[in-house]
């Protein structure tokens, strides 16, 4: 690749598009019209429906005049008489990395001299060993398990168990040899004819069972429209059906996934005309539809924007015109059942709203758009009358919220600032009323003259005047209960 790059002057595009839809090479260079692609043996042993559309476009394009593949052993030879061919004796198997890592060395080199390239690339032993153990790291598991499997080859191993990668148990129930075990799965599946290196790699799969498989899964494919599996018979080897009926076989999971299944159907223009109300407040018109990835819309402000089909569907198109102030002066109607007005509005998660009771409170956008504000207000006091546990009756005569109200007792004394749930509890007191007073009561004291209580500021600030005329102030209500006072001043 840095071969390459140097040699065309950084035009080298990997994994372009290039004008084939949702299909892709891996390497396109546009002065020399020439595309380049690697078929390894396990993906491309036939011909599936995405390589036959790959062949096809190919074929038309004007983009690709030639197209250089490198085959392993079992691809499928292309046909096309743009396509050059070179076929390699080898897969990329542990068996056969080193074979394949020379011959694709040699074939590399023919490559680059049909290029006009000079330089020559090697393929040493290092290179050889980063790619067994950097590249690959699950082939350090398997030469692991290779190397258990060498000491086991002294003595059967029938009876052990061991939870293959498919996620399911399974215990050898036979074994006759190093190339020849049977096995059996938790579900009842027998399979025979395998070596214990599999067995120890835990490589062995149960057919009837698929952990990563996606039936029944949906999903938006980037043509504009849903779809669903139907058949899951490997990574390689799934059916869809579309939401307009139409089914799609021999596909890919990583296809699926990636939303590049096509539906031949679903052409240029399908979104044309459709009208949706984006997150941000306004709708938006769908005015040009140029494929999956290109789609121009127009809001109803006049701004004009290009955009992708899923990205409209999801009301996400954005538009730079809405800023600070645009919810300013606006009116709703909350869900508490009082009107509200933004006042201030100094971004999507800074608005001010003024409730008509006069209660501001500062929120974000989307909750006014919600209707989602409470004012604490609604549950206002005002006008509400409670018998306090002072024995006098008390109205609340302003309300400011749950933690702001002002009551009137009916002697006239006003308390402020105080709190709803203490007006509820009844534990509000007027500090000019005592429910203990005892004023105006009178008594024979043992000082045999009676008296009668003319003032109570307190339990230890009471003032009598006795049947003598002597008035004795700051005695204690408990003396006077207990009749003994007197008149006389103790020395």
């Amino acid at each position: 690749m840095t071969v390459l790059t140097t040699k065309f002057n950084n035009e080298l595009l990997p994994h372009l598009q290039c004008g084939l839809a949702n299909l892709e090479i891996d390497v396109w260079i546009p002065s020399k019209k020439i595309g380049i692609e690697y078929d390894g043996g396990h993906w491309h042993k036939e011909y599936t429906q995405s390589s036959l559309e790959k062949c096809e476009l190919i074929t038309s394009t004007d983009e690709i005049e030639t197209i250089i593949t490198i085959l392993e052993r079992g691809s499928v030879v292309h046909k096309s008489p743009k396509h050059i061919n070179y076929q390699l004796d080898y897969v990329s198997i542990y068996s056969e990395y080193t074979f394949l890592l020379k011959q694709l060395e040699e074939t590399i080199n023919k490559i680059l001299n049909y290029l006009g390239v000079k330089s020559k690339i090697v393929i040493d032993d290092e290179i050889i060993n980063n790619l067994y153990y950097n590249i690959n790291p699950f082939l350090n598991r398997i030469i692991s398990a290779k190397e258990d499997c060498k000491e086991q080859r002294i003595r059967s191993i029938k009876g052990q168990k061991m939870v293959m990668n498919c996620g399911m148990e399974a215990e050898v129930i036979e074994d006759s040899g190093y190339e020849n075990i049977t096995i059996k799965f938790a579900d009842g599946t027998v399979i025979k004819n395998r070596n214990r290196y599999d067995f120890f790699a835990k490589s062995i799969n149960n057919p009837n069972v698929d952990r990563h498989s996606i039936k029944g899964q949906c999903a938006m494919m980037n043509c504009g429209m849903e779809a669903e599996v139907i058949e899951d018979d490997g990574p390689a080897n799934i059916t869809l059906r579309f939401a307009d009926g139409y089914v799609s076989r021999k596909r890919t999971r990583q296809e699926f996934k990636r939303g590049c299944i096509n539906n031949p159907n679903v052409r240029k223009g399908s979104l044309l005309g459709q009208e949706k109300v984006m997150k941000n407040g306004l709708r938006a018109k769908v005015i040009e539809d140029n494929g999956a990835f290109d789609v121009i819309i127009q809001f109803e402000d006049g701004y004009i924007t290009h955009c992708v089909r899923s990205t409209f569907k999801n009301g996400r198109v954005k538009n730079p015109n809405i800023i600070k102030g645009s919810l300013l002066g606006q009116k709703a109607m909350m869900n508490c059942g009082l009107e509200a007005e933004v006042i201030e509005d100094n971004g999507s998660n800074d608005i001010t709203v003024r409730f008509a009771d006069g209660y501001t409170k500062k929120t974000k956008r989307q909750a006014f758009k919600n209707r989602q504000i409470d004012n604490p207000n609604r549950h206002s006091l005002i006008g509400k009358k409670l018998m306090m546990k002072c024995g006098m009756e008390a109205e609340v005569i302003e309300d400011k919220g749950a933690e702001k109200i002002t009551i009137k007792f009916v002697d006239g004394t006003i308390i402020t600032n105080r709190d709803r749930y203490s007006f509820l509890t009844q534990t509000i007191n007027n500090p000019n009323y005592n429910r203990h007073s005892i004023v105006g009561q009178k008594a024979f004291m043992r000082c045999c003259l009676e008296a009668e209580v003319i003032e109570d500021f307190g339990y230890n600030d009471i003032t009598v005047r006795f049947s003598n005329g002597v008035i004795k102030k700051h005695c204690p209500r408990q003396s006077f209960r207990n009749k003994k006072l007197t008149p006389f001043t103790r020395r």
